[in-house]
């Protein structure tokens, strides 16, 4: 057993700040998650991630709330809008590892232990974080084939509408696979050619003036059955554990 790990300096510090901050947009609830709530946190290079609730009826807050905080703390904070969380695995693994920070009885600066934060008990490469990954994968594939089923190229290129959420989920596609890289190499290895499904990503963001339609087309039709295969045997290994 791991000894439990006391709340990360660089939050405990500024407890204070956090709570005015609080106070001040309206927020119900602040949790303190992802890498600094689960004991992977480097002081140096890690953004700090926080789930936020905001009082009902509050509105139009969150990107001031966000300006605050990460000019609090000096880096890159990722807020998460507690009713955005639908993914299944990201909804578990915040469950297993949030650590209240504003609006809860909870004492904040308690410890907790993190020795099977985000970890499933059958393997100790497959997690939370690569569950979620995946279903992200899986999700924006299935999308991508509802939306093209029954399409031809012609009524792809002239599509506005469906040819820029076709690029937005292949955006996602690659991020997340880029995720699965850095977290879990051996599940991101099992999919083919994971390397060219994240740096996809980048050409279609990087690169959209000389985006070719046919490309993305022949990517949906040639590559997307394989992709959506895989990730989808992945995801029912877990469903049978």
């Amino acid at each position: 057993m791991v000894d439990p790990q006391p709340l990360i300096p660089v939050v405990e510090e500024r407890i204070a700040d956090l709570e005015r901050l609080c106070a001040r947009f309206k927020v119900l609830r602040l949790d303190l998650i992802g890498s600094a709530a689960t004991g992977a946190f480097d002081p140096q290079n890690s953004d700090l991630d926080f789930l936020v609730e905001f009082e009902p009826a509050v509105r139009g807050v969150y990107f001031d709330l966000l300006v605050e905080l990460e000019s609090l703390f000096g880096r890159h904070v990722d807020l998460v809008m507690e009713s955005a969380t639908r993914n299944p695995y990201f909804r578990q693994s915040v469950e297993q590892t949030r650590i209240p920070i504003y609006g809860t009885s909870e004492r904040v600066g308690q410890s907790f232990d993190f020795s099977q934060a985000g970890k499933l008990a059958y393997g100790s490469h497959r997690n939370l974080y690569t569950l979620k990954y995946v279903y992200d994968i899986q999700h924006a594939a299935h999308s991508i084939v509802e939306f093209t089923t029954g399409k031809t190229l012609d009524d792809y290129q002239n599509d506005y509408m469906m040819r820029l959420a076709v690029e937005r989920l292949f955006g996602i596609i690659g991020e997340a696979m880029a995720g699965i890289a850095r977290v879990d190499r051996p599940t991101a290895e099992r999919i083919t050619d994971y390397q060219d499904i994240a740096a996809f990503r980048n050409v279609i963001i990087h690169q959209y003036p000389d985006l070719n339609d046919d490309e993305v087309w022949d990517t949906i039709t040639d590559y997307l059955p394989t992709l959506s295969s895989e990730v989808d045997a992945i995801l029912s290994e877990t469903d049978a554990t």
